[in-house]
C-alpha cells in the first residue's frame, strides 16, 4: 500500500472519527496505519462533541459513520460544509444503497466506504486528501487570479499575451486596452485585430527585428521597446512596450506577454524640448512635469527649473534649491556618475530611470530625459532634461511582475 505524499501530509495529521461502536473504530484506526505515517486519532460520537472537536481538535480528516443513535453523518457532512468546506470527509457505514451513495456525494463527501469493504479505507482516505488538497490550490489560484485582474484593469498599463504566430494573435488582453488602442478586448480576441496591425508601419519593421534578436538570446527573459501605433480612430501614440518572453520545456518560444504604458504626452514634451531650445523658459513654465538645465560635474548646480521641478522636489522657491548641488539629490554619488558618464558619451538620455532624494530625504524613482549642450570646443557646459516621478507607474509594474510570476507558479 502506498503512503501518503507531497504536501498533503502533515508532520502530524489529525483524523476526527465520528463512530458509536469502538470496535468500528478500532477497525477504521488499523487501517489508517496503512496508509499514514505521523498521525493522531481522536473519537466521538455525538453532535456536540463532533463540533466541539470541530472548533479545538481542527482535523485535517473526518471519518464517519452514516447512522449514529442520536446523529448521523449527513448532518455532520453539513455542518462540515459551514464549518471547514475543506477537510476531507469519508463516509463509512455498516450497509448503502445507490441512492444513499448519491445524496453522500451530493452533499460534499469525498468518498463513501462499506464497513465490510474496509481494506478500501486506506485508499479512500489517500484520495480524499489528495483531492482536497487539489481543489483548494485551484481556489486559492482562482482567488489570486481574481485579485489579479482587478489590480491589472485598474492600472493604467495594458496587459497583452500574444502566440507566438504569424501575426502576433492576442491570447489576452485587460479590460482598459481600449483606452490605449481603442479598440476592445473582444476585438482583439476574435482576431478582427492582430498586434502587429496596431504597430505604425514606419516602426514594424524594427518592432520585428528587435523581437527576433532579443528572442534568440536564450538567457533573455525580458525587453523593452518604445514605438508607435495607431489607434482605431487613426490617431499616432506612443508606447512603452515591455515584453516577456515565454518558453516551454523545448526552449522554444511559445507566447510573449507584454505591458504596454502610453508615453504619448513625454514624447511630445521630450520633442518640445529639443526642438524649442530658444524657448526654454516659456515653454516649460506650464509643463506638469519637471524641466531643468544644470550644470555637469560634482559641483554642478541647476541653473533654471520650472514650477513642476520644484513640486517634485518639495521645495517652496527656487531660492531653496540654490543651496544644494545636483548630486545632493542622488541616494548614490556613484550613480550619479555613472549617470553623467553615460550622458557624455551618448549626447542624450530618453526615459532613464534613477532613484532621487527629495528635499526631506524621501526617496523616488524617477525618469529623466536630457541632452547636453557643448561649446565650440566640445566641452559640456549644461545639461537640459524633463523630470518626471514614476513611483506609482513603478509599483503598477511591480504589480504586474508579481501577477505574471503568480501565473507562473500555477
Amino acid at each position: 500500500m502506498k503512503k501518503l505524499k507531497g504536501n498533503t501530509m502533515k508532520e502530524d495529521l489529525r483524523v476526527l472519527i465520528l463512530e458509536d461502536v469502538p470496535s468500528d473504530a478500532e477497525l477504521a484506526k488499523r487501517e489508517l496505519k496503512t496508509v499514514l505515517k505521523n498521525y493522531t486519532v481522536k473519537v466521538v460520537d455525538t453532535e456536540e462533541d463532533f463540533i466541539h472537536a470541530l472548533k479545538i481538535f481542527k482535523p485535517d480528516l473526518i471519518i464517519s459513520d452514516y447512522l449514529l443513535p442520536e446523529f448521523d453523518g449527513l448532518s455532520a457532512l453539513k455542518i462540515r460544509q459551514d464549518k471547514c468546506p475543506f477537510t476531507p470527509f469519508v463516509m463509512l457505514t455498516g450497509s448503502i444503497n445507490e441512492d444513499t451513495a448519491v445524496e453522500c456525494i451530493k452533499a460534499g463527501a469525498d468518498d463513501y466506504v462499506i464497513k465490510e469493504h474496509i481494506k478500501r479505507l486506506g485508499p479512500a482516505v489517500i484520495s480524499a486528501l489528495e483531492n482536497k488538497k487539489i481543489e483548494l490550490q485551484y481556489k486559492l489560484a482562482e482567488k489570486g487570479l481574481q485579485e489579479s485582474y482587478y489590480i491589472i484593469n485598474r492600472s493604467p498599463a495594458v496587459v497583452f499575451l500574444w502566440k507566438n504566430a504569424e501575426g502576433w494573435p492576442v491570447e489576452y488582453v485587460s479590460n482598459n486596452v481600449k483606452d490605449l488602442f481603442g479598440y476592445t478586448a473582444e476585438e482583439f480576441l476574435s482576431c478582427k485585430v492582430s498586434y502587429t496591425s496596431i504597430v505604425h508601419p514606419d516602426d514594424v519593421g524594427t518592432v520585428n527585428e528587435e523581437v527576433s534578436t532579443y528572442s534568440k538570446d536564450m538567457k533573455r527573459n525580458e525587453f523593452s521597446q518604445e514605438y508607435r501605433i495607431i489607434t482605431k480612430d487613426t490617431k499616432i501614440k506612443w508606447i512603452d512596450d515591455r515584453t516577456f518572453i515565454r518558453r516551454n520545456e523545448k526552449g522554444e518560444i511559445t507566447h510573449y506577454q507584454g505591458i504596454a504604458i502610453d508615453i504619448t504626452e513625454r514624447k511630445e514634451m521630450i520633442a518640445d524640448l529639443m526642438n524649442r531650445e530658444e524657448k526654454f523658459r516659456t515653454l516649460t513654465q506650464n509643463l506638469n512635469v519637471g524641466v531643468y538645465r544644470s550644470t555637469p560635474g560634482k559641483n554642478g548646480i541647476f541653473i533654471e527649473v520650472n514650477p513642476a521641478f520644484l513640486k517634485i522636489f518639495e521645495f517652496r522657491s527656487k531660492s531653496e534649491l540654490e543651496r544644494f548641488k545636483v548630486v545632493d539629490f542622488y541616494p548614490d554619488p556613484i550613480e550619479r556618475k555613472s549617470f553623467e558618464e553615460k550622458l557624455a558619451s551618448k549626447g542624450f538620455l530618453i526615459n532613464e530611470e534613477v532613484k532621487l532624494r527629495k528635499k526631506d530625504g524621501t526617496i523616488f524613482w524617477a525618469t529623466i530625459s536630457t541632452t547636453t549642450a557643448k561649446d565650440e570646443s566640445g566641452k559640456i557646459i549644461h545639461y537640459d532634461g524633463i523630470i518626471e516621478d514614476i513611483t506609482e507607474e513603478k509599483k503598477a509594474r511591480e504589480d504586474i511582475l508579481n501577477y505574471q510570476s503568480h501565473l507562473k507558479s500555477l
